[in-house]
């Protein structure tokens, strides 16, 4: 208790931190009376919703079988006398009479199925002449139901085929109810009737009894925070500056470090599409002085798109879905292999000496409906990749397609026969993607903007375009392999 005393001797209040965290528990408390009404006005409306549903179908429902009932009762009496034909009659008028009866019941009439078309009657006297009389139904009185008969069309063929009562309702109050008609177990149509539940009376009744309770709770919740207010109030301290400080701190950390990824993430890309641009330009430069050859021109169609394409990546380093794939596109991944082994990689000074392309392309292979410049941009690094790893020694790069029509799976390997992938880049990482594949992963010398190409090809294969991509040593080097699925 000493020690306790000793405690609160530090701490020092004044009178606006009093008023202050006094004026914080009415506003709560007031806050919580108001959350408190607003969810129980909300649970009165979905339970009161639910009771008026309840409560028109029931009473559809017992017109219905009481309908039902009396034309069912005079069938089973066929010498009925002129007494018992009134009476039927009167009975009959009696339930369709609800509408002036009733304030919940704004309209009531009987649909019935006569040959193709469908009339409505209200009246007893006809209603008994249908069914006990096999005389047609006069369609004078259609016109006066035309909503019940309208609304009876949106859904005859469900009601033709469940034989279940069907409610369409309007501003959640007003219910258009159709019943099953079905006097001697046959369909004849449907008992219609339009109501207006009036519960006002119990809404009220129950939004009371929830307001008082409200005031009761509320009371007894500010009672308590007030209580707890005296208690802890001699236990609060000033607040920490120190910890404001250190927030503020590693806010301002979490911007810079944001700020340093996005320039980061766009210096990345921008080194992914810098050099195939410079590249493709000379090649369109060199093209252009025989641009009357018509494969000539077809080449720097091709140069231009590619770099249409890297401009746009530059601006969106995730573009939306309808420009990589969809119905518009159609690419032929063996023309693609074709044309960047002899428009691409055979047209670099060193093509000839340093490495060359075998081609083992399954003719079988199906189109894909993806953009072939973004393919493009996951083919390249790839064989760029066999290509600057065996820099020092002449490598053949061997491209294959195959095509498995039994599973629809196509395969694009790409392989050479240099010096394969280091071990250690053929480990899972954490996410359990090889590590060959992450950023900044490169077997070469560590030079500037090196491990970026078997990153940003797996990144695009993957979460762009849903394929599978893979990479492992085979007998005689490194083998990249592409599964695409469908």
């Amino acid at each position: 208790m000493i020690h306790l005393l000793k405690k609160l001797k530090n701490y020092h209040f004044e009178l606006q931190h009093l008023i202050a965290l006094i004026l914080v528990l009415i506003f709560f408390q007031v806050s919580l009376s108001v959350i408190n009404n607003r969810f129980s006005s909300s649970l009165l409306s979905r339970n009161m919703e639910i009771y008026r549903r309840d409560l028109a179908e029931n009473l559809a429902d017992l017109s219905a079988t009481s309908l039902e009932l009396l034309i069912e009762h005079n069938l089973l009496n066929p010498n009925r006398s002129n007494e018992e034909i009134r009476n039927a009659i009167r009975s009959f008028n009696i339930i369709f009479s609800q509408k002036y009866l009733q304030p919940n019941v704004k309209d009531i009439c009987v649909i019935l199925f006569q040959g193709d078309s469908l009339v409505s009657v209200d009246d007893g006297r006809e209603l008994y002449r249908f069914f006990l009389e096999d005389k047609k139904a006069s369609t004078d009185k259609s016109q006066q139901h035309f909503e019940a008969l309208e609304l009876f069309q949106e859904v005859q063929e469900r009601f033709f085929n469940e034989e279940q009562i069907e409610v369409n309702t309007i501003d959640s109050y007003i219910f258009h109810v159709y019943v099953p008609f079905v006097p001697m177990g046959e369909l004849k149509g449907a008992v219609y009737m339009k109501i207006v539940p009036d519960i006002g009376g119990i809404s009220h009744e129950i939004r009371t009894v929830y307001n008082d309770s409200g005031t009761v709770f509320s009371a007894l919740i500010l009672l308590g925070l007030f209580a707890m207010f005296l208690i802890t109030s001699y236990v609060v301290r000033e607040r920490d500056t120190a910890q404001k400080q250190l927030f503020e701190k590693e806010q301002q950390r979490i911007a810079e470090k944001i700020a340093h990824d996005k320039e980061a993430l766009f210096t990345r890309r921008i080194y992914h599409t810098h050099h195939k641009a410079e590249k493709v330009m000379g090649f369109i430069k060199e093209d252009v002085r025989l641009i009357k050859d018509d494969t000539i021109r077809s080449k720097i169609t091709k140069y231009a798109n590619f770099i249409s394409r890297v401009i746009y990546d530059m601006k969106s380093y995730n573009p939306p879905i309808s420009v990589i794939r969809g119905p518009v596109f159609d690419t032929d991944l063996n023309q693609l292999l074709i044309f960047l082994t002899e428009n691409i990689f055979g047209r670099v000074h060193r093509a000839s000496k340093m490495f060359h392309f075998k081609l083992d392309l399954d003719e079988n292979l199906p189109i894909v409906h993806i953009n072939e410049y973004v393919i493009w941009e996951v083919l390249e690094p790839l064989i760029q990749n066999s290509i600057d790893h065996n820099n020092d020694k002449a490598v053949t790069v061997t491209l294959q397609t195959k095509y498995n029509p039994e599973n629809r799976i196509s395969t694009i390997i790409i392989e050479d026969n240099g010096k394969g992938i280091p071990a250690r880049y053929l480990e899972l990482n954490r996410r359990g993607v090889k590590k060959v594949f992450e950023e900044h992963s490169s077997s070469k010398d560590q030079m500037d903007n090196s491990g970026y190409g078997c990153f940003l090809a797996w990144e695009i294969a993957t979460k762009r375009l849903g394929w599978e991509i893979d990479a492992e040593n085979h007998h005689a080097g490194a083998r990249f392999v592409i599964t695409i699925k469908g």
